[in-house]
C-alpha cells in the first residue's frame, strides 16, 4: 500500500464495526483514525473479497493480523472503557484497582501495561479539541460562579449569600463580574444590563450555558429561551446563543475567568 499501514488489530476493528453497520465517521472516531483511512482499508478489503469470497484478511493480504481472540479482547475492553474512565475520576480509584477488577472478570485479558495504554488512547480520542477563533467585540460569554459570596444584611442582622455573575469578551478576555441576590431571571437580566453598561457597547451575540434563568428548553440546534431573555434581542439588537449541554469548552474563556473571579 502507498499509505502507512495500520496495526492489524485496528484493521480488524474497522472491518468488524463496518460489518455491524456502524457509520464510517463513527468507526474513525472509535478506532482513532481519519475517515479517509477507514475508507481506504474498507476499499482494500472489498477488493480482496471481490477477487476471492473465501479470502482471509491476514498477513498475506493485509500484512500481519492478530488472532480473533485479540480483537475480541479489545472489543470487550472498549465496551467498558467509558465506565473505567468515569471511575478514574472518583477519589481513591486507581488504574491498578480497575485493572485487577477487569482481570478478575477476564483472566485472559490484557496485561496491566497494555490496559493503561488503551485507557490513555481512549481518553486521547475523547479529548479532541477544536481551536476557537474569536472576533473582537463579537461575543459576550456569561456564567455564574459555583461559589457564593457571603454578605451581612444590616436590616435583619443575617448573613446571606450572593451569586456571582461573570461576563467575559472571549477575544480580549475583558471581564465584568457582579454579585446578585439570586440566579432568577430578573436578577440575571439585571446583571446583563450592568455588564453592557460597564462595557459601554453591545456585542453581536450573548452566549451562556443552559442555565434555567436563560434557557427554557435545551436543544443542540434550536434551544428555547425564557420569555424575559427573549426581550434582550428585540431591545438591544443582539443574538442569543446557548452552548451544548455538558460542553464547558464551548465557553472556555468565561469558565477560566470564573475560576479567577
Amino acid at each position: 500500500m502507498a499509505y502507512k499501514p495500520l496495526r492489524m488489530d485496528k484493521i480488524k476493528l474497522i472491518h468488524e464495526y463496518y460489518r455491524k453497520g456502524v457509520l464510517k465517521k463513527k468507526i474513525a472516531r472509535l478506532v482513532g483514525v481519519s475517515k479517509n483511512t477507514v475508507k481506504k482499508y474498507l476499499s482494500r478489503i472489498a477488493e480482496l473479497r471481490s477477487n476471492d469470497e473465501n479470502v482471509k484478511i491476514n498477513s498475506s493480504s493485509l500484512r500481519h493480523q492478530p488472532g480473533r481472540r485479540e480483537v475480541y479482547r479489545d472489543e470487550l475492553l472498549q465496551q467498558r472503557m467509558p465506565r473505567i474512565v468515569a471511575e478514574l475520576g472518583r477519589v481513591g480509584v486507581s488504574r491498578q484497582l480497575l485493572w485487577e477488577e477487569y482481570i478478575n472478570e477476564h483472566p485472559d485479558g490484557f496485561s496491566y501495561s497494555r490496559f493503561c495504554r488503551k485507557i490513555s488512547a481512549f481518553k486521547a480520542r475523547q479529548n479532541v479539541t477544536i481551536r476557537q477563533n474569536h472576533k473582537a467585540a463579537y461575543r459576550l460569554s456569561v456564567d455564574f460562579a459555583g461559589k457564593k459570596i457571603p454578605w451581612f444584611d444590616r436590616s435583619d442582622g443575617q448573613e446571606k449569600y450572593a451569586e456571582v455573575l461573570v461576563c467575559t469578551m472571549p477575544y480580549s478576555g475583558y471581564t465584568f463580574a457582579i454579585a446578585l441576590a439570586s440566579q432568577k431571571q430578573e436578577d440575571f437580566i439585571h446583571g446583563i444590563n450592568q455588564a453592557l453598561l460597564y462595557l459601554g457597547g453591545l456585542p453581536k451575540v450573548l452566549q451562556s450555558d443552559n442555565m434555567k434563568s436563560f434557557v427554557k428548553k435545551a436543544d443542540r440546534y434550536e434551544p428555547t429561551f425564557n420569555e424575559l431573555c427573549t426581550q434582550l434581542p428585540s431591545y438591544y439588537g443582539i443574538e442569543l446563543e446557548a452552548t451544548r449541554v455538558g460542553k464547558p469548552k464551548d465557553k472556555a474563556s468565561v469558565e477560566r475567568h470564573v475560576s479567577l473571579v
